[in-house]
């Protein structure tokens, strides 16, 4: 939980704009692990799933970019595997 707030602090203080079409994709990732739930379809029968889903696709696009940055800017070594843990 320490390491979610954090997170989320570190990318609300440097604000940057994510690319729409970036966002996209990553929302057509998330609806498709959701289609794998059993609970697929109560989930869809919300007014607000698309809406949700969105939400989730920025969240994990802008986490992944900061990630990506902060490693980049701290010469720190990650792999592709280490930010789909966190994530």
């Amino acid at each position: 939980a320490m390491v979610e707030e954090t997170l989320q602090l570190l990318i609300n203080k440097n604000s940057f704009t994510v690319p729409n079409h970036t966002i996209l994709r990553e929302q057509e990732r998330v609806l498709q692990s959701v289609k794998d739930n059993p609970d697929y379809n109560v989930y869809r029968m919300q007014k607000d799933f698309h809406h949700k889903i969105r939400q989730l696709a920025e969240k994990n696009v802008q986490e992944k970019l900061f990630i990506d940055q902060l490693a980049y800017h701290e010469n720190i070594t990650i792999s592709d595997q280490d930010v789909k843990n966190y994530l």
